[in-house]
């Protein structure tokens, strides 16, 4: 998530409303950190807003002007709205996905084949069982 984060509120004769009738663009500049998390592309910034049904974040239809340094939606709701990198995952997350996924497999490659190796070594001092012709069974 961005450094922009921001809870948009609204009564109507005391009473708090989420649903409005019309949809209303807000218009939000965006700072700094917000850049240093899209790794400084603004086209990579997006709204999302926290959907409580959920539990989790949705991201917002979103137009970028980096003349003025803003970021705008358009909502017809009322929430927790943030400023975030589209697409959830920069990158350097896939590359350290990728890197701890191949770190798993060389593991697993590697207890594989000492299992191998030590299933083939005879215990110490014996030496492997060995079969006279005439005490093999017959084949069927």
């Amino acid at each position: 998530m961005g450094d922009t984060c921001f809870r948009i509120t609204a009564t109507v004769d005391g009473e708090p409303v989420t649903e409005l009738d019309a949809a209303v663009e807000i218009c939000v500049e965006y700072a700094a950190e917000d850049l240093a998390v899209a790794e400084g592309d603004p086209a990579l910034l997006t709204f999302g807003y926290y959907d409580e049904a959920t539990d989790d974040w949705d991201i917002l239809t979103t137009e970028i002007n980096e003349a003025a340094g803003t970021i705008c939606t358009t909502i017809s709701h009322l929430s927790e709205e943030d400023i975030a990198p589209a697409g959830g995952l920069l990158w350097w997350h896939y590359l350290l996905i990728a890197l701890a996924a191949l770190v798993v497999i060389l593991i697993i490659v590697v207890l594989l084949t000492q299992h191998q190796r030590q299933r083939k070594k005879p215990p110490s001092g014996q030496r492997p069982a060995e079969f006279e012709p005439e005490e093999m069974p017959e084949p069927l």
